[in-house]
């Protein structure tokens, strides 16, 4: 299959990981916090378009979890759109995605690693909320729509496809 490097051993370490963690670091360290600088990294499966409707949809799940109480630092909410981006440009040309592999099987794949890129937010976050008395395992259940509204999008068509990816282009 296509993507099926995203299956990680040894509980979602390996390269894979290790590539997006380091992505993510180099976005945070420029300073500059805001969706432009996403363009900067290499996603050479994504176009333009897909990142802004996925950028769109992260927001709007933002949106979602802030009415139930969930408020997420920028640098946190960064971070989790670099992740989403760099976890989905590994799985390779989303057009092909719902072609080659069962839903559950890539939901499964993309949540194990989403959650295990963001698991220092997740603690983070589980503090937080138990010293406010709050629902603990609000930000596993934001994650986990991210994943679900993502993946959704993909398999509805929602996100634009391209049969051609960035890298293709560049040619």
């Amino acid at each position: 299959m296509l993507f099926l490097i995203l299956v990680l051993p040894s509980g979602c370490g390996g390269e894979m990981l290790k590539e997006i963690l380091a992505k993510i670091y180099l976005l945070q360290v420029s300073k500059k916090k805001d969706a432009e600088l996403l363009w900067l990294a290499t996603y050479q499966y994504l176009c333009g378009d897909q990142i802004i409707a996925i950028l769109k949809i992260i927001d709007a799940e933002v949106v979602k979890s802030f009415h139930f109480g969930l408020k997420l630092s920028h640098d946190h909410l960064f971070k989790e759109k670099a992740a989403v981006l760099c976890i989905l440009n590994q799985m390779g040309n989303l057009d092909q995605i719902p072609e080659k592999a069962d839903y559950e099987e890539v939901y499964k794949i993309f949540s194990k690693a989403l959650r295990k890129v963001m698991e220092d937010e997740a603690l983070f976050y589980f503090n937080q909320l138990a010293a406010l008395g709050k629902g603990r395992t609000m930000y596993n259940c934001h994650l986990e729509s991210v994943v679900y509204a993502v993946l959704r999008a993909i398999y509805d068509g929602e996100i634009p496809y391209t049969k051609k990816t960035v890298k293709e282009r560049v040619r």
